[in-house]
């Protein structure tokens, strides 16, 4: 699921590069929309896979908090 979420995004973002791409711009900007496409992608991966370790974290660390509760079930003999 994770690979299919990176193509769609990967294709989202490609999507958008190539409107840009089709305005009437000079040839130099070329390389400017490419850097910036290849940082926001990248950067996109970055927050979104940091923000999942911290929640895991966070996760981590309020199921530790809870006092475990022991269950005993009785039988009737």
């Amino acid at each position: 699921m994770r690979v299919a979420f990176l193509i769609y995004t990967r294709k989202i973002y490609s999507t958008l590069f190539h409107r840009i791409m089709c305005l009437p711009l000079p040839a130099g900007a070329f390389a400017f929309y490419w850097q910036w496409f290849n940082f926001l992608y990248v950067s996109h991966i970055i927050v979104r896979f940091t923000f999942r370790d911290y929640v895991i974290d966070l996760l981590a660390k309020e199921s530790l908090c809870v006092k475990p509760v022991s269950l005993s079930i009785r039988t009737s003999s």
